[in-house]
This record gives structure tokens, C-alpha cells and sequence, in this order.
């Protein structure tokens, strides 16, 4: 498992835990630091809480980090610092460190310690300087090593890990620090323990609530879930509710499922199969409150019958207990049809044909209706016949389904809708469809448009001038 490496995921703090500062990140997300900005400062360590919290999963498994240094004057002389490559802090303040060594040469350095007992130890404290109370924890310029940690004690320290402390600081004379990676990588098969759990706990160790329990004073006690969801607490919100659940408490089941949740799961409908495309009704519930293994399907829809939507409604035919096979409604006009086969018994009025789809000559069908009606031609069509649409055939110059009304380019019903006459004043060649008048421009009389209207001289396509203005102009002083 890598750990992230961004920015405001390491610090820089000093080994005793009473310094600390944000260290630059490179544009590769890498954090470095320059030895300027810990000046005084006696040991300094990188610090995370990506590894904290319970970490006894990684018992067995190495603490891995790849650290780049470079010394001022550039050789390996001077005085190289002894400190431990890795500090676990626990929440108690208990802190472990591992691999006390001197690294010599500069460049890119591999820190390597495994989470095993017989690595680790106590940090004791150095003698603080005279005067001065000691820190908690590590203070002084050379921390020692302490009591090897047993397996126990190394555990306990894994199991409530605050933080993890990095070597940062490799030579006193040292210029600049990068941290490159940091990994834990996982233990090896062969080592890894798993204990056997009593009911409400897991983990490898046991240390988790088991799902469905939740945390009470370091005792996991069952959800208020009806065993159905887990929880943050054993009064609180009950999560995602499992086994076909659902409820505040998953008291119920879900729709198009049955059951007792309060005694085990929900099963989902059969209405009346399990595949979707013959599960015809969304809801179904208890036959009898006696009786979990009964139901009834609650919403057939239409074209449906029987507890669970096994039959077709009478008006309908098909086998809903066949996969891919449906109700379907009789296709004969509204008469009864054979419940097997969907054969048409009995046509309806004025309809025809094996299917009943069909109308008998002066009938079609109508849509909406479903059903044949007359076709009822108006005064322009040529016989009383329509088509299956219900379009009567129209003699020239009507128009419409049942050509009752004038064209465009025809007008005035009440003539038998004769061609549109407009005359050289229309404002358009069309006349009204029903009267047959055109509409004329200023002057021209209606309803050809071919003449003036009285007092209206001088017939023109812009219409007729006014005799009044004519005398207007024309009248002397």
C-alpha cells in the first residue's frame, strides 16, 4: 500500500514532537525540505497520519521509503547522525523505532523495517540538558534504543497508531532531503494470522464490529437493523438495508418482494414467474400473516387475473405462464376473441375479416374509436365509398376527408366551390374557401375585386383612388 505523498500529507517535526513545519512539494507532488529551515533543531523526521488508526493488518508486512540527501560541500565527511530510520507513535504516546544506523553515503537511501516483533523497540529518552524539563517521549541530540518490544506490545502499538515518523535528517552537515516514496507492503501469506471470531466481531484479529454490530464501550452489539444493515451506532440510522429490505429499521420488504423481515429475508414476487419479462404485477404480499411462504400479487395489470396474474382477463388472450408470452388484447374490434389463440369468436358492427380489422364498404375504422363508422362523404365527393383511412374521393375543386370543404385556389360552398375569380385589385390570387371572396386592396369592390367600389376611381393592382382626394387637388382657389 502506498502512501499519498501530496501536498499537506507529510510534515517535518522534530524527533521529540515539539517542532513542526510544512515542508515545499516539487512539481512531481515529491516533499522536500532545506536544512536552513530546521536550523537548531537537534533530529527531524517526516510525519504522517496516512498510517494510523488500527494498522494490524500490516503486521508481518515492511515499512518501505526511498529518501534522497545531499551534504553541503558535497563528500562524505563530517559527522553522519545515528537515529532511528522509523518512529510509531500510538495514541497513548507509546512510541517504537526501528533499524538505529549511520548512512554514510549520499544520494537516494532505502529505509527498510519490518512489522514484526524482534525489530522494534521502546524509544527511551535522552538526559535532558541541565535546567531543562524533559519532553515527553524522545528529546536530546542521540536518542537510544529502549527494551526490545515483544509481540504483544508491538501489536498493541499497531492497533491505535497515531502516527509514523520518517528518518529525515542523515548527516549534520546536511544541505537538502526529498522524500521520493513511502510504502507499507503487505505481509506474506504464510505469516498472516486469522483468529477465529466470536459472533458481532472480524478482522484478522477480531478487533471490528462484525457488519450489523456496532462499537458500545469496546463491545459490539447488534444494529437496530432487524439484522438487515449495519450502523454507526446501535440507536442511529440504520445504512443501506440488505436482503430485499427496506425501512427505517428495514421492518419491511421491498416492493415486488414478500416476507417476514423481522424473521429472515424478503423473496421476490413470482407474478406469476421469476423472469422479468413474466413478472407482470410490481407489488405482491402475504397470503396470511400465518404463512410466509404464501403471497398474492396485488397490482395485475390490466389484461390479467388470478392471485398471481396467471390468467387472461376476459377481452384479452395469450399464456402469461409461458416465458415471453403476454396478454394481448383481442384484436377484433372490441368482440371477444379465443383466450389461446387470440382468434376473433364474433366481428362487431359493420366490421369483417378473420381479425375483425376490417370494415364493411361506406364504413372504416376509426382510430380512436377503434370501431368501423360510416364514412359519411360530403356534397363534393364523387360516390358514398371511402378508404380504409376514411378519405372520401373528391371532384375537383374540393377537399378534406370527407370533402366537405373548398380547396385552396376554390371558394364558396353553397356554388360547389367553383375556381377563385380575383381580380387585378386582390391583394392574393386565393379567395375564402367557405364564401369564395377575395380580398381586395384600398377601393376595389368586393368580392372579385375587379372593379371600383362607389366613389372609387381608376381600377389597379394597388386597388382604386378615391374621387374625393381627386377633387381636393384638382379644385381652384
Amino acid at each position: 500500500m502506498a502512501l499519498p505523498l501530496g501536498e499537506e500529507r507529510w510534515l517535518v517535526a522534530a524527533l521529540a514532537g515539539n517542532q513542526t513545519l510544512s515542508p515545499d512539494v516539487d512539481d512531481q507532488g515529491k516533499p522536500y525540505l532545506i536544512s536552513y529551515e530546521v536550523e537548531g533543531w537537534d533530529s527531524y523526521y517526516w510525519t504522517t497520519t496516512s498510517f494510523s488508526g488500527s494498522q494490524l493488518s500490516a503486521y508481518g508486512g515492511s515499512l518501505v521509503t526511498t529518501v534522497s540527501w545531499s551534504i553541503v560541500r558535497g563528500d562524505t565527511g563530517g559527522s553522519p547522525t545515528m537515529l532511528p530510520d522509523y518512529v510509531i507513535v500510538a495514541e497513548d504516546g507509546t512510541r517504537l523505532c526501528s533499524t538505529f544506523t549511520q548512512y554514510e553515503t549520499t544520494g537516494e537511501t532505502t529505509l527498510q523495517s519490518p512489522l514484526v516483533e524482534g525489530h522494534w523497540r521502546f524509544l527511551d529518552p535522552a538526559p535532558a540538558a541541565p535546567g531543562v524539563d524533559p519532553a515527553p517521549g524522545v528529546t536530546g541530540v542521540n536518542p537510544t534504543p529502549g527494551v526490545r518490544a515483544t509481540r504483544v506490545e508491538l501489536m498493541d502499538v499497531l492497533a491505535r497508531v497515531k502516527m509514523l515518523m520518517v528518518r529525515a535528517h542523515f548527516h549534520w552537515d546536511q544541505d537538502e532531503v526529498r522524500l521520493n516514496t513511502a510504502a507499507v507492503t503487505p505481509s506474506p501469506a504464510y505469516s498472516r494470522e486469522i483468529c477465529a471470531c466470536r459472533p458481532g466481531y472480524s478482522g484478522a484479529h477480531c478487533t471490528d464490529c462484525a457488519w450489523g454490530y456496532a462499537r458500545v464501550a469496546n463491545v459490539c452489539l447488534p444494529c437496530a437493523c432487524s439484522g438487515h444493515a449495519a450502523c454507526e451506532t446501535v440507536d442511529g440510522e440504520c445504512g443501506p438495508c440488505q436482503h430485499n429490505t427496506t425501512g427505517p429499521h428495514c421492518e419491511r420488504c421491498l416492493p415486488g418482494h414478500y416476507g417476514n423481515p423481522l424473521k429472515g429475508g424478503c423473496k421476490p414476487c413470482a407474478c406469476p414467474l421469476y423472469e422479468a419479462s413474466n413478472n407482470f404485477s410490481p407489488l405482491c404480499a402475504l397470503a396470511s400473516p400465518d404463512d410466509d411462504d404464501d403471497f398474492v400479487c396485488t397490482q395485475c395489470p390490466d389484461g390479467y387475473a388470478g392471485d398471481r396474474c396467471e390468467m387472461c382477463d376476459a377481452g384479452y388472450w395469450g399464456s402469461p405462464l409461458t416465458p415471453g408470452s403476454s396478454c394481448q388484447l383481442c384484436a377484433c374490434g372490441g368482440a371477444a376473441c379465443h383466450p389461446g389463440t387470440g382468434a376473433c369468436v364474433q366481428c362487431g358492427p359493420h366490421a369483417r375479416g378473420a381479425a375483425c380489422d376490417q370494415c364493411q364498404e361506406g364504413y372504416y375504422n376509426d382510430s380512436s374509436s377503434l370501431t368501423c363508422v360510416p364514412c359519411a362523404c360530403g356534397p363534393g365527393s364523387l360516390h358514398a365509398l371511402c378508404d380504409e383511412r376514411g378519405a372520401c374521393a373528391c371532384a375537383q375543386g374540393w377537399a378534406g376527408r370527407a370533402c366537405d370543404v373548398c380547396a385552396e385556389g376554390y371558394g364558396d360552398i353553397t356554388s360547389n366551390c367553383p375556381p377563385c375569380a380575383c381580380g387585378v385589385a386582390a391583394l392574393t390570387p386565393t379567395c375564402d374557401v367557405t364564401t369564395g371572396r377575395c380580398a381586395c386592396a384600398a377601393g376595389a369592390l368586393p368580392p372579385r375585386c375587379d372593379e371600383c367600389a362607389p366613389g372609387f376611381y381608376q381600377l389597379t393592382a394597388d386597388g382604386c383612388s378615391d374621387c374625393k382626394r381627386f377633387f381636393s387637388l384638382n379644385r381652384r382657389p
